[in-house]
């Protein structure tokens, strides 16, 4: 409940109010409120973008749902202000961005009109999906990568082959399991031959 009404605020400040509210009642001490550190420092991030193996892109300057905030300007304050700072840290363009949140729900015209205008080349949502040529730069879709997947079986989803080969991968999956079995059952069938005579 707490979680979803500051998602679902209509401005930061109506977020930061709820949460002091929050706070207050739950009677959280200041001592917990204080800064732990951050992740990373400015310093460690240009760091790692110097690296040439490391990029950074804007994700907005407190989080907000872009698509509930009312106030237009308020959106391309945390859209272009992002932008604005990271440039000057890094000394160089960013040119992605990651919507909040990033389903369609949370994107409207007027988030991608302020990321548009904050100079960002592409950006990223969290819909699923490939991308083609005809894809619209600054609504990305994005597939989940699982790890434990051979990088093959991710390069044939890249490829959008995956689909079409998935009577191959059926077959050979099938093909590998009955390899499986009859290795275990070997030694079995050997013992069996041997008692027939």
């Amino acid at each position: 409940m707490i979680y979803l009404h500051a998602r679902n605020a209509r401005s930061v400040a109506e977020r930061e109010e709820f949460l002091g509210m929050v706070r207050e009642e739950l009677m959280v001490p200041s001592s917990i409120l204080r800064d732990k550190g951050v992740v990373l420092n400015w310093a460690e991030i240009r760091e790692m973008a110097a690296s040439g193996w490391v990029s950074f892109g804007g994700h907005t300057m407190h989080h907000p749902v872009l698509s509930y905030l009312n106030d237009p300007g308020e959106v391309q304050h945390q859209v272009i202000e992002c932008s604005a700072i990271m440039e000057q840290q890094l000394g160089q363009h960013v040119r992605i961005f990651a919507y909040p949140i990033g389903k369609a729900e949370h994107i409207n015209e007027v988030a991608v009109e302020a990321v548009r205008s904050a100079g960002y080349d592409w950006a990223v949502t969290t819909i699923y999906g490939f991308n083609t040529p005809k894809s619209n730069p600054l609504q990305l879709r994005r597939i989940e990568i699982d790890m434990e997947r051979h990088w093959l079986l991710l390069a044939a989803d890249v490829a959008g082959l995956r689909k079409p080969l998935v009577p191959v991968f059926s077959y050979a999956s099938n093909l590998l399991s009955a390899s499986r079995r009859f290795v275990h059952l070997r030694p079995r069938l050997s013992q069996l031959k041997r008692q027939s005579f």
